[in-house]
């Protein structure tokens, strides 16, 4: 309900159902690989779909924007949705792969901690490569068909408001970054660097941290 409302306000009515109903679709289908892979649904399991439904929803948003925009361009509502899929398959393909791999490593990793956790990566695996899915056939099909043929009410107030700050101060803020690609690579790694090291010195890693709570178990 939380990233329904959100996407509301955000894309209008219309682009929010369609995006709403891709998370049903994408969650069921990789709940589907989940059991058919041996793996149980629990709170580890559910735990991943709870990481993987802020994220899964991103690939339905963009495809139903970009069919939008050819729509209000002029073109017919299969051909906005063959055109508007096909100019972002690749960007949404490899921002997918990019989470995936992510977590892999989590799949990989060995002993009991392994165990005890693989079951959540593997959700959000399944989960993300079904939205990927659901995004380059179902979405496109729906807004194409929900769409209004004439672009009005395809676009909400805030909406308006985005696009004004996008194309007023993001812009420019863009080009600054793209003509000066040195300078924003040296920043990031400096920043990754910094944070690695503020993480590893103050923070500390523990797969377990203790809960630290003024209580203690007699077993008879």
């Amino acid at each position: 309900v939380l990233v329904g409302l959100i996407v509301f306000l955000g894309v209008g009515l219309r682009s929010s159902i369609i995006v709403i109903l891709a998370i049903p679709f994408s969650l069921f289908i990789g709940i589907g690989f989940v059991h058919v892979t041996g793996y149980a649904l629990q709170q580890i399991s559910i735990a991943g779909l709870v990481i993987v439904l802020g994220i899964l929803v991103d690939n339905a948003i963009v495809v139903t924007e970009n069919v939008s925009r050819f729509i209000r361009l002029g073109y017919d509502p299969r051909e906005a949705a063959i055109k508007g899929t096909g100019q972002i398959a690749w960007a949404i393909t490899s921002a997918t792969a990019t989470t995936v791999f992510a977590f892999i490593p989590i799949m990989m990793m060995q002993d009991k901690s392994g165990d005890f956790i693989r079951s959540m990566p593997v959700t959000v695996v399944y989960a993300l490569t079904a939205s990927l899915f659901v995004a380059l056939t179902f979405t496109p099909y729906l807004t194409s068909v929900a769409m209004r043929k004439d672009g009005r009410g395809n676009i909400s107030w805030m909406q308006k408001r985005l696009e004004y700050f996008i194309k007023n101060h993001y812009k420019r803020f863009l080009g600054f970054c793209l003509s000066h690609g040195a300078l924003v690579v040296g920043v990031a790694v400096l920043a990754l660097l910094i944070s690695i090291a503020v993480f590893v010195f103050f923070v500390g890693v523990s797969f377990f941290p203790k809960a630290e709570k003024p209580q203690f178990f007699i077993n008879v």
